[in-house]
C-alpha cells in the first residue's frame, strides 16, 4: 500500500499511463517481478483477448481520470482505490506530498499488502477520488447502493470512477467462455447513466464511455477493434463495457 505523504514521482504533478511500447516495457517489467514473487504462473488461456483488451484500455482511462482529478486538486486530494488487489496505479502514477492514497480490499488481498482501511476511518476533508475498477459489476445491486451512498453521504465532494457491463452480458454469461473459466459472475450492470445517479441525489454522470470510445482503444489488435466497433452497432450490445466518471 502507498501511504499517505508518499510521493509516487518528482515533481509533484500527476502523469498518465504510457502511450508508447517503448514506454511501456519497464512496467511490463515491473509486473513480470510482481509475478515472480508470488510464485505464480499465468495460464496461457486465462482469458480472451478481447477481455483482457478491455482491462488494458480500461486501467489506462482510469490512470487519465485519476490524473486529471490530482491536477485539479494540487493543493491536497484523497485517492480511495477499492478491490485494487495489487494494482499498481499508486506507483505508476505521481502524486504529491498533500495527497493520501489508500488501497483497500479483502483481508486475504489485504493480507499481501499489508492494509485494510474501513471507510469509517478514512478522513474526510479533502476532495475524494474514489476509483472501483472491475468491481462494482461482481456485487449484489443492494451492496453498490449501499457502498456508493455511505460514499457519498461520508465524503463532501469529489469522483467516483466505475465500469460496469450492460444486462444482457449478465443474461447472457453463462454462454460466455471467460466466465466458465473464472466463476466470475456478474452481479450489478448499468445500461444507461441515469441508473448511477437514481442511487445518490449527489451523484451527477461527467463521462460515460463505451470501450470503443476509449482513446486507447486504437492501440488494440485491429481484429479486437472490428470486435468492438460491430458490437456498436448491434442493439442491446452497445453497453458491452461502459467506463463512467462521476461527480459527487
Amino acid at each position: 500500500m502507498a501511504s499517505a505523504g508518499e510521493s509516487a514521482g518528482s515533481d509533484g504533478h500527476s502523469v498518465p499511463a504510457p502511450t508508447s511500447t517503448t514506454e511501456a516495457q519497464p512496467r511490463k517489467a515491473k509486473a513480470q517481478e510482481t509475478l515472480d514473487k508470488l510464485d505464480y504462473v499465468v495460464p496461457p488461456t486465462a482469458t480472451s483477448v478481447a477481455t483482457f483488451s478491455v482491462v488494458v484500455i480500461r486501467a489506462r482511462q482510469f490512470d487519465v481520470w485519476a490524473t486529471e482529478f490530482l491536477d485539479a486538486h494540487p493543493d491536497g486530494a484523497t485517492v480511495l482505490h477499492l478491490a485494487c488487489g495489487l494494482d499498481s496505479r499508486a506507483l505508476r502514477l505521481n502524486w504529491n506530498k498533500s495527497t493520501r492514497w489508500i488501497d483497500v480490499d479483502l483481508p486475504d488481498v489485504a493480507a499481501l499488502r499489508r492494509q485494510v482501511v474501513p471507510l469509517d476511518e478514512i478522513p474526510a476533508d479533502r476532495p475524494t477520488l474514489v476509483i472501483m475498477e472491475g468491481l462494482a459489476l461482481y456485487l449484489d445491486p443492494a451492496d453498490v447502493e449501499s457502498l456508493l451512498k455511505r460514499v457519498c453521504d461520508r465524503f463532501p465532494t469529489g469522483q467516483i470512477v466505475l465500469d460496469s457491463v450492460g444486462a444482457w452480458y449478465k443474461r447472457s454469461q453463462s454462454l460466455i467462455r471467460d466466465v466458465s473459466r473464472t466463476g466470475a459472475l456478474v452481479k450489478f450492470t448499468i445500461d444507461q447513466a441515469g441508473e448511477i445517479e437514481r442511487l445518490h441525489d449527489k451523484l451527477k454522470v461527467r463521462d460515460q464511455m463505451r470501450v470503443w470510445q476509449i482513446p486507447s482503444c486504437e492501440i488494440l489488435p485491429l481484429p479486437v477493434r472490428i470486435f468492438f466497433w460491430v458490437q456498436s452497432w448491434i442493439p442491446g450490445l452497445t453497453s458491452f463495457s461502459t467506463e463512467f466518471r462521476c461527480d459527487f
